[in-house]
């Protein structure tokens, strides 16, 4: 496998933590995507990382504070939109 072949989106509403991925060979921003489903705007912490706002994404709906996850699938088709991908 080599960079771009994958993509694992990480739903985040807060801080992400790079020693979580230190040891993941594959780890780059072409492979992991953070979806930042909170309300603010999330930065990445370094060049390597990936960030998505869902507020910059048309047509997301919010489903609610405690549904972080089930949002993040619930969107999934205008996230990948978005990016230009499909789920081939």
């Amino acid at each position: 496998m080599s960079n771009g072949d994958f993509l694992i989106i990480v739903v985040t509403n807060g801080v992400i933590v790079p020693e979580y991925y230190a040891g993941d060979s594959l780890f780059s921003r072409e492979n992991y995507l953070f979806l930042n489903v909170g309300t603010g705007r999330l930065e990445p912490p370094a060049e390597k990382f990936g960030v998505l706002n869902s507020v910059d994404v048309p047509g997301y709906v919010r489903l609610g504070r405690e549904w972080a996850e089930s949002e993040a699938i619930y969107n999934m088709d205008a996230v990948l939109n978005f990016l230009g991908r499909d789920c081939a």
